[in-house]
């Protein structure tokens, strides 16, 4: 990383690092790199050492690259006073430079990737789909436990009140049998 001074005390930083990928590269046919000017098409010379990945195959190519795709400055000439072939080819050195800057941009999108990427989407949905129906087995599922194990505390508290009451009964039925015992032992 580098900080330079930009004038009037402001700093700015830039990286050695590229802020393109690798797939950013041009490749022929025998898989080298080839220099990203158009009709050039020489391989690009190895890296040395750390940094940006070369895009084109020397510095002339580079300054060619970005002078032709510098968009011209508009004539400061009065309106009316210009010519109008001269407007027109001004007109034409623009409409050639976005028409570059298109096809480089349509260029670097790889259908095959745009497809690739489509399909993991689809993917992701369907695993989504079956995880939320699993989802939903499960909670049904968990449901109808809940209700069974509501059924059987039910009766398991029924239960519970019919044997304490037949306690109960036992109990007296016990009280009274031993008041009778006593009573006839008395006599």
């Amino acid at each position: 990383m580098k900080i330079n001074t930009c004038g009037r005390g402001r700093y700015g930083v830039t990286s050695e690092f590229s802020t393109e990928g690798p797939r950013d590269q041009r490749v022929n046919r025998s898989g080298t790199a080839t220099c990203k000017r158009p009709g050039c098409g020489k391989p690009l010379p190895a890296n040395k050492g750390r940094g940006r990945t070369r895009q084109f195959c020397s510095d002339d190519c580079a300054r060619r690259y970005h002078n032709a795709a510098r968009m011209p400055s508009p004539r400061t000439s009065p309106p009316g006073a210009e010519n109008p072939l001269v407007a027109l080819d001004s007109l034409v050195r623009q409409t050639a430079v976005l028409v570059r800057a298109a096809l480089e941009q349509a260029a670097a999108v790889d259908p095959a990737q745009v497809l690739a990427q489509l399909a993991e989407a689809e993917a992701a949905r369907l695993r989504a789909e079956a995880l939320a129906s699993a989802a939903a087995a499960r909670t049904a599922e968990a449901q109808r436990q809940v209700e069974a194990l509501a059924e059987a505390l039910a009766a398991a508290r029924e239960e519970t009140v019919a044997a304490r009451e037949e306690a109960v009964a036992a109990r007296e039925e016990l009280a009274r049998a031993a008041r009778a015992e006593l009573a006839r032992n008395r006599e």
